[in-house]
């Protein structure tokens, strides 16, 4: 398995480290989204490479994710085909790398993070409507990554601190609500029914 695991981090390395330089640098405004997304590419058919295999793990999730990071910090910058191939990325890393063992505070920042990014900003003014409506093919990544997430979370660390919060808005509420305010076109639903996974 330890052999295994080296192999697939030698073909992760390289892609993941320039998608942390190009982040880094679009963080500071030396980098386009254009060249994010140009970075991003090779981390995400390496994942789906490994994933096919069944070569990822935990260890490998969590290196994976660190460069993902970026793009996610830059969720209101970054244009949504960046977005929509992180996000993509990223439902990889928890249906093959993390698993069950994805913790129940990383689950819990996660859907924060793609209840945001599924249902846009709320906006501080008046009516807590979204400030911006998100492309289709984003908020369906967003809500296959969702769903992947709810798929692994379990145990009763889980079901206290996600699935039977207490409180007004608990996290599960709040990511129903996000994903209650879609509206697809016909078209657009008709396009999405045979969503591929990797």
């Amino acid at each position: 398995m330890e052999n295994s695991r080296q192999e697939s981090f030698k073909q992760l390395r390289t892609p993941c480290v320039e998608l942390s330089s190009v982040g880094l640098k679009f963080r500071g405004r030396q980098a386009s989204s254009q060249d994010v997304f140009r970075a991003l590419t090779p981390v995400h058919n390496v994942l789906i490479e490994l994933a096919k295999k069944n070569a990822l793990d935990e260890k490998l999730a969590e290196y994976a994710f660190f460069p993902l990071s970026h793009i996610f910090n830059e969720t209101q910058s970054i244009t949504a085909n960046c977005l929509e191939l992180a996000v993509k990325c990223l439902r990889i890393l928890i249906v093959y790398g993390w698993r069950e063992r994805l913790s129940s505070q990383m689950g819990k920042q996660l859907i924060i993070l793609l209840t945001l990014i599924v249902g846009g900003t709320p906006d501080k003014t008046s009516t807590g409507e979204t400030t911006q409506s998100r492309p289709a093919e984003l908020a369906v990544a967003g809500l296959d990554c969702l769903l992947a997430i709810f798929n692994v979370l379990e145990g009763p660390m889980a079901e206290r601190t996600i699935y039977h919060e207490i409180g007004t808005a608990t996290i599960v509420d709040q990511t129903y609500y996000a994903a209650d305010g879609l509206s697809f076109s016909k078209s657009t639903k008709a396009n999405n029914t045979n969503t591929t996974f990797l």
